[in-house]
Parts: structure tokens; C-alpha cells; sequence
């Protein structure tokens, strides 16, 4: 049927922006756990790995002394545009450290690093690295490791994207790893999926390289472990800045203070 098929193309045409369809979340207000990250525009989210809250130019502020911390928060105003999909936090509470995630996804011990891998004039491509810098074996799920890509908005209209900022989230929702993980999007692929679930001894890692895509633009990428769906204490690496041009090449723009 002609509305079926509309529909199927509609989703089709989401997906690539807000991930997974399958990684459904009402986002109500309540209390939500992250880490706040400004990008290189300014802009701030409230970061849980695989899952992204926005929060309103009106009230970032109220969390920048807190960056790259991991906190908690009562989200007293939230507007979702659709569901599954990033929110936009519009009014907020700090009540403290995020605590511990109420799962079975340790965190204690682990550090995550994003280093760029490739040269000024090729394709954009990262490594990214979960590595154990404790005393004691830890057990990682690749479904809570993921990759996160921040545009600066130019201006064209992505349909439902909740950010009142500078910025979009251009890939979100998207693990490294898991029984039925994927390897390859609109504008990114990796090398090979992780595990579902595996171990690291102490100082060992597990390093993923994704190859991105993307038209001309500005971009921030960073990736991040563990929190569950804003749950708890998660992790976030490093951020790394870089632009493409027309032709799909990119460049490593220096941010201050990074």
C-alpha cells in the first residue's frame, strides 16, 4: 500500500540521524545522569555513551562548572520530538555527583580515548580504545560503548532533531559491539564489531576504528561507556575537532583549552 510505503521510507530516512529504532525511551522529566560536555561551539549535552540529552542555550550555564563531570540532575522540563530520540533538557536541578549505575556494567577502572587516524586530506577516521588502567580483570559490554559525531547546524533542517544550540547529534544511539551489532551506516563503518560482552586484564584494551563519511562541515567526535539510559556514572572520552570539505577530505582543527 502507497501509505505503507511512505511510512517504511520515512523511517528509512530517520534512522540514520537518531540511531536505532530498536533503543526506544520516553524522555519525561525526572532525573537524568551524564556527563556534561560543551562542544566546540558552545553547545552542551548531558552524555551517557550510547545516549544523548540536550541541554537548552537558556540553562547551560547552570551546569558549566561542572564540565566533564559526571552528575545528576532533575530534568524539570523536556521537550522529545519523537520517540525513540535524543531530548532537549529546557529546565534543570544539579543535585550532585551522578552515582553508580544500578546494572551490570562496572566502570570503575576503565578509561575510554578517542586519537584521530588519519592525515589532514584524507577521510575522516578514528580509533577508539577502552583500556582497563585498574589492578583487577573487568568485564565490558560492548552494548554500553559507543561513538557519538556533533555537527555544527548549517542551517538544513534534520526533521525532529531537539537541539535549540549550535549543534546536532549526527550519529547517536549506535554500540560497537553486541549479538546483532552493525558495522556500517549512512556515514560511518567500522573495522569489526566488539563482542557482546568480553574481559580486560589490567592494561589491556580493545581498540575499534571508524571511517566516516560526511559532507561538508564542522564537527566534534568523542566516544563514551557505561551510565545505561542516563542511570548513573558513566564515561566519556576526549573530544577531537575536525572540518571537511567539499570533496569528503578532512582536517584537525585545535580547540583552546583541549
Amino acid at each position: 500500500m502507497l501509505w505503507m510505503r511512505s511510512l517504511v521510507a520515512f523511517v528509512a530516512f530517520l534512522t540514520p540521524v537518531f540511531g536505532s529504532l530498536s533503543n526506544a525511551g520516553i524522555r519525561a522529566p525526572g532525573k537524568y545522569c551524564g556527563t556534561v560536555v560543551y562542544d566546540r561551539w558552545d553547545g552542551c549535552i548531558l552524555y551517557s555513551g550510547i545516549y544523548v540529552m540536550h541541554i537548552s542555550e537558556a540553562v547551560k550555564e547552570r551546569v558549566r562548572k561542572y564540565e566533564g563531570k559526571s552528575i545528576q540532575i532533575d530534568a524539570k522540563k523536556v521537550d522529545q520530538p519523537i520517540n525513540p530520540g535524543d531530548g532537549l533538557i529546557k529546565e534543570l536541578a544539579y543535585l550532585g555527583p551522578a552515582p553508580a549505575a544500578q546494572d551490570w556494567v562496572p566502570i570503575t577502572g576503565l578509561g575510554v580515548r578517542v586519537t584521530p587516524a588519519f592525515s589532514d586530506g584524507e577521510r575522516p577516521r578514528f580509533s577508539i580504545a577502552i583500556q582497563n588502567d585498574g589492578t583487577k580483570e573487568i568485564e565490558v559490554s560492548s552494548l554500553e560503548f559507543a561513538p557519538t559525531l556533533l555537527m555544527k547546524k548549517t542551517g538544513k533542517k534534520f526533521p525532529f532533531e531537539p537541539s535549540d544550540g549550535p549543534s546536532i547529534t549526527l550519529i547517536t544511539r549506535r554500540s560497537l559491539g553486541g549479538i546483532d551489532p552493525e558495522v556500517k551506516g549512512r556515514d560511518w563503518n567500522i573495522d569489526a564489531a566488539l563482542p557482546g560482552r568480553f574481559k580486560l586484564n589490567p592494561q589491556d584494551k580493545r581498540v575499534v576504528t571508524i571511517t566516516l563519511d560526511l559532507p561538508k562541515g564542522e564537527y566534534d567526535f568523542l566516544a563514551g561507556y557505561g551510565g545505561g539510559v542516563h542511570e548513573g556514572k558513566g564515561i566519556a572520552s576526549n573530544l577531537v575537532a575536525f572540518d571537511v570539505s567539499a570533496n569528503g577530505a578532512a582536517k584537525l582543527v585545535t580547540v583552546k583549552g583541549r
